[in-house]
């Protein structure tokens, strides 16, 4: 086989697994952008996600959240933040399969989404999918309690932000997080002060919440 017959043959290779590069971003992360719209319900005809355009000349690491490498035009940070003015009347539930795709994701910011809860079995675990994500940031969503157990799978977080979460309780199943230094936890009302001792153990910055 000739030096030529063999780069042909890699190319058809990458074409025939859909993991061709399409101007910039990669085709398969792309269509999970545009799925991860979907699934938010956005109606809006400006804002946020209006960059996210089903056009396929559109670079998705030029879209507005979207942060790309400069090497390998992979998806390295994304951030979501729609106003509930710009979705329909159905609040939107988290599914995590949506993320999978983003492989070498480092940063999910998905602040104040109205997240009410996530699809049957679509926690936040799967996301221990994700080897390389650092920093997640749920604040000012609307999950309950159950978000705890679900969290604490995620190993390899070193920062999580839950500020302005209505939750009393249940924030000591973090514990285990054992490479997380860096925790808000603002705007929450603790029911428990022995509940920051057992956190403050294992985390370097506490964003200190009220106590009751």
């Amino acid at each position: 086989m000739s030096k030529m017959e063999y780069w042909w043959l890699l190319i058809i290779l990458f074409l025939a697994n859909g993991q061709w590069c399409c101007l910039g971003c990669w085709k398969e992360e792309r269509s999970a952008l545009l799925q991860l719209k979907a699934n938010i319900n956005y109606i809006g005809s400006g804002g946020f996600l209006s960059s996210w355009m089903a056009n396929e000349t559109s670079d998705c690491c030029r879209w507005l959240g979207v942060v790309c490498s400069n090497s390998t035009r992979r998806i390295t940070e994304l951030s979501i933040t729609v106003s509930e003015k710009d979705m329909n009347d159905t609040l939107p539930l988290f599914n995590a399969s949506l993320f999978l795709p983003f492989r070498d994701i480092r940063a999910l910011l998905l602040p104040g989404n109205s997240f009410v809860g996530w699809a049957d079995t679509e926690g936040f675990e799967k996301l221990k999918q994700l080897r390389k994500l650092e920093k997640l940031d749920l604040s000012g969503n609307l999950f309950n309690r159950s978000i705890f157990l679900s969290l604490s799978q995620l190993s390899s977080l070193k920062s999580l932000n839950l500020k302005d979460y209505n939750i009393g309780s249940g924030f000591e199943r973090l514990s285990g997080l054992n490479k997380l230094e860096i925790l808000d936890l603002s705007d929450n009302t603790l029911n428990d002060e022995n509940v920051l001792s057992a956190l403050g153990k294992l985390i370097i910055t506490l964003e200190k919440p009220s106590l009751i």
